[in-house]
Parts: C-alpha cells; sequence; structure tokens
C-alpha cells in the first residue's frame, strides 16, 4: 500500500522536473501551459503543507495576519510558527473551474499542463490520508514530516518565477497578486527544513545527528550522474530490506556493480584528496568478474518476489549501459567519485543478505559428495564443502570494495573520530561553531534560544 511519504517524495520529484523544463530557467522562453490547471495544482501543494504543519506543531488556526509581524525576526526565533502563519496568508486563486475538472487526468493539455495535474493529484491525495487518521507522532517522525512538507513548499515555491513569467506574459493580474501572496515563503520554509535537519537539544553529544526518517521506496530512473547516485542509495535500501534474495539477483548485482565501477572509472574517479581511484576500480571490477561469470548451480529454496528490487536494477543498469556507449552523458568528477563511493556500501549490504540468506538455510547447492541419491542440498557457512562459492567469490570482492573504500577516505587521519573530524570542520567555519541549530524535542514545542538564520 502506498504511504504518504511515497505520495510526498513523488510529488516532489514532480516538482524538481518542473522547476527544470523551459521556461523555469530561461525568462524568455514561455512552455504552452494552462494557468488555472497550474495554480490550482500549486495551491493543493501549500494547502495539504498547511495542514500537517497545523496538526503537528498545535499553532492555532485563527493567528494574527503577517503584515502585522516582524517575519523575518520571527523566522529567525520559531521558523515553524512564523512557516504556518505565512501560510495561513498564502492567499487562494479565484478561478472559474471547479479542482475536479482542472485536474482531470483526461482533459488535453501540453506536457507541462499534464504535469502540474499530476502534482496536483498527488497533493489532493496525500492530504486525503494524511486527514484520514488521527496522527499523534513522536518527536522524530513529527520533524521528518515537518522537513518534508517544507522541502515541498521550497520545491513549489521555485517555480514562481516561470509561473510569474508565464502569468505576465498572459495578462492574468489576478494571478499575479495570487503569486505575490507568497513572497519570503520559500525563505522561511528553508529555515524550517535547516531546523528539522539540525540534532535535537535534547543529545548535544552528538552534533552531527539528523532526522532519519522513511526512506521511500519509489523506484528512480537515473539520467544522469546525479540521479544514478540517488539510485545506487536507493537500491542498497531495497537489498538491505529485501525478505529473500536469490543468487540471481546477487548475480545481477555484481554485474552491476562492475559496470558502475567501470564508468566511474572512466569519468575519472578522484579520492578525497584528488588521487584518481582508477586502480582500486580496476581491482574491484576484475573480482566483481569473477561473480558475474562464476556458474555453480546455487538455487534459492523459498519463493522469491522482489519487483521494485528488480525494477530499480533494471532503471540503474539501463544507464550505466547508455552511459558507457555513449547514449547517455558521463557523470563528472564529484558525482564519479560519489559513485565510487556507494558502489562499495551496495556491495557490502549485498554480502550480508547473502550471509543472512544462508544462515537462514534458504539456498541450495548441487551435491558434489556423492554419498546421497540427492542432487541438492542445503548450504551452509559452517561446512566448507558446503559453502556456497558464489559466497566465497563475493567476499574477495568485498575485500577488494574495502581497500576502495580506504583510498577514497584517504583524506581522513586513520582512528580519527567522526566527533573529532566535525569538531575540525566546525573549527574551520566559525559561523557554523558559534551558533549551531539545535531543535526543539518535538515541533509543537517553541524553541528556547535564539536561531541564526541558515540561508
Amino acid at each position: 500500500m502506498t504511504t504518504w511519504e511515497e505520495i510526498v517524495c513523488g510529488t516532489g520529484l514532480r516538482l524538481s522536473e518542473l522547476a527544470h523544463l523551459p521556461g523555469g530557467r530561461d525568462p524568455n522562453v514561455n512552455p504552452r501551459i494552462d494557468l488555472d490547471v497550474a495554480v490550482t495544482a500549486r495551491a493543493a501543494v501549500l494547502a495539504g503543507a498547511a495542514v500537517v504543519l497545523q496538526d503537528l506543531s498545535a499553532v492555532p488556526r485563527e493567528l494574527p495576519t503577517s503584515g502585522r509581524m516582524d517575519m523575518l525576526a520571527m523566522a529567525e526565533r520559531d521558523p515553524v510558527r512564523a512557516l504556518a502563519i505565512r501560510l495561513q496568508g498564502r492567499g487562494r486563486p479565484r478561478l472559474t473551474r471547479s479542482p475536479s475538472e482542472l485536474l482531470d487526468a483526461a482533459a488535453p493539455g501540453s506536457d507541462v499542463t499534464r504535469r502540474w495535474a499530476a502534482v496536483g493529484r498527488d497533493a489532493l491525495w496525500a492530504d486525503q490520508m494524511w486527514s484520514a487518521v488521527v496522527r499523534q507522532l513522536d518527536g522524530e517522525h513529527a520533524w521528518h514530516a515537518v522537513r518534508e512538507v517544507a522541502a515541498l513548499i521550497e520545491l513549489v515555491t521555485a517555480c514562481d518565477q516561470a509561473l510569474r513569467t508565464v502569468v505576465v506574459a498572459a495578462s492574468r493580474p489576478d494571478l499575479v497578486a495570487y503569486l505575490d501572496c507568497s513572497i519570503g515563503l520559500r525563505l522561511i520554509a528553508r529555515e524550517v527544513r535547516s531546523l528539522a535537519d539540525a540534532p535535537t537539544g535534547r543529545e548535544p553529544e552528538s552534533p552531527t545527528r539528523a532526522i532519519s526518517g522513511p526512506e521511500p521506496r519509489r523506484v528512480i530512473a537515473p539520467t544522469d550522474g546525479r540521479s544514478a547516485c540517488a539510485a545506487i542509495r536507493r537500491l542498497t535500501t531495497l537489498v538491505k530490506d529485501a525478505d529473500v534474495v536469490a543468487p540471481a539477483h546477487v548475480r545481477v548485482v555484481a554485474t552491476l556493480g562492475r559496470d558502475l565501477s567501470i564508468l566511474a572509472a572512466r569519468a575519472g574517479a578522484l579520492t578525497a584528496d584528488g588521487r584518481p581511484l582508477r586502480e582500486g576500480l580496476s581491482e574491484l571490477v576484475a573480482e566483481l568478474h569473477q561473480v558475474v561469470l562464476g556458474r555453480h548451480g546455487e538455487a534459492v529454496m523459498v519463493e522469491c518476489h522482489a519487483p521494485a528490487l528488480e525494477h530499480q536494477i533494471r532503471e540503474l543498469a539501463r544507464y550505466t549501459h547508455a552511459a558507457l556507449g555513449g547514449r547517455a552523458p558521463l557523470p563528472d568528477n564529484t558525482e564519479a567519485s560519489r559513485i565510487a563511493g556507494r558502489v562499495p556500501r551496495l556491495l557490502g549490504v549485498l554480502a550480508e543478505q547473502t550471509r543472512t540468506q544462508v544462515d537462514h538455510r534458504r539456498w541450495a547447492i548441487p551435491d558434489r559428495s556423492q554419498r546421497t541419491c540427492l542432487r541438492y542440498t542445503i548450504a551452509t557457512r559452517q561446512d566448507p564443502d558446503r559453502m556456497p562459492r558464489m559466497l566465497t567469490e563475493l567476499e574477495r570482492a568485498i575485500a577488494a570494495a574495502s581497500e576502495l573504500r580506504l583510498r577514497n577516505d584517504s583524506r581522513a587521519v586513520p582512528g580519527t573520530p567522526t566527533s573529532t573530524r566535525v569538531a575540525a570542520t566546525l573549527m574551520e567555519n566559525p559561523r557554523g561553531s558559534l551558533a549551531p541549530l539545535r531543535r526543539p524535542s518535538h515541533p509543537a514545542v517553541p524553541p528556547r534560544e535564539h536561531l541564526p538564520p541558515s540561508a
């Protein structure tokens, strides 16, 4: 069943695409767009965000108008309350058609119009799911939800410049006034998102800890190096959370890891101190190639159904092959280095899952003892004769991946704790060390200290 977090994630991805469509960057390009559909979808996103914020922050629905307050000072002192107040003054578009008519999936229109309609339908669906049950979230999950809606507000207001360009060209002063009501909303939303990402005041000993909300499960179809990095992270999560991992899954993920390593080497992946990673990547490619070529008859003994995992593997492999074949853009040096850093993590999770499958007696291997008439025997790590050769080859690849990770992290001093490295970073950034953000334990709790602006 689709969750609220997945719908919000999908809405954010659609808005990110809209922000980069023609008209979003070039003011001289006006895409053909039904403005009523766009502003209706925009209003649906902001309305849903306002409901979530009011439910979690305990801000009353009747508040003074923002014109009587110093919103900048309030955004520094209490960003959540400032965002709630600013959302109440966001304005409402005056349209002659109903939202259901405007957001009808069958309505004809340009590609931009259809994308805006999809955003509006997702926003209405998320609002219905949120309002269907009483939300009593603890502090961590509440801050995660606040961060999600703040990010949505940032994304939807990032499209305002493109919308305003089209609105002015269409001579729609009513919509110009509607968009003007949201001035400053993006800045305050950024403050809220920064606060939600900040460590809680209850745990000052963990200055780098941020809220870790539910990881969305939506499949990512990468088209460049940046989205490929996100797709690798998504694949890592899917592998980690899979109930059953078959030998076929191990082989295709190893194939993907090999091709991604080749792609990173070709794109010029570098270590943290600027040295090429080609040698370490070559060693990893050689070990993964043995896993790919190995055919030792391993089989899974339980039903394995993982469509999301297999879909994500296909999408990532499609981009990798296209980039290696010159049909898609190669990652730049920074993106290639990130890919080289995430492949070892993916392989480590894959190896851990493989060990778990074997320990839970879900894998079988051909019986080579010739003492029975059985064709297969249960695989185990306790008996060398019944150890899957695929796992043995994968362990060698993991050793090469560990060496690659050490090279990639060579700038860090061996044995230096993470907190010490963070402290050194803060010493280089006095502004960050003097005034770190501290969020309350729950969005409904007002902060007790002055919060400097993060923008």
